[in-house]
C-alpha cells in the first residue's frame, strides 16, 4: 500500500514537470517567432501538431 501511495505522488510530481515544461516551451515558442500567434489563428491543426510532437520530445526527454 505504501508504494502505491509513493507511486502515486512520484506519477503527480511528474505530471507537474511535464506541465510545466510544456509551458515554458509553449513561451518560448511564442518570444522565438512573433509570426507563431498568427499561426494560432489561421491554422489551429498546425498547433494541435506542434503541441503533440512537444509531448513526444518531452516524453524521451523524461
Amino acid at each position: 500500500m505504501a508504494s502505491s501511495y509513493i507511486r502515486g505522488h512520484q506519477q503527480d510530481n511528474e505530471e507537474l514537470v511535464l506541465s510545466g515544461l510544456l509551458r515554458e516551451a509553449s513561451e518560448a515558442a511564442v518570444c522565438l517567432s512573433p509570426s507563431f500567434l498568427i499561426l494560432i489563428q489561421e491554422d489551429r491543426l498546425f498547433i494541435i501538431i506542434l503541441f503533440v510532437n512537444l509531448l513526444i520530445v518531452i516524453r524521451l526527454i523524461l
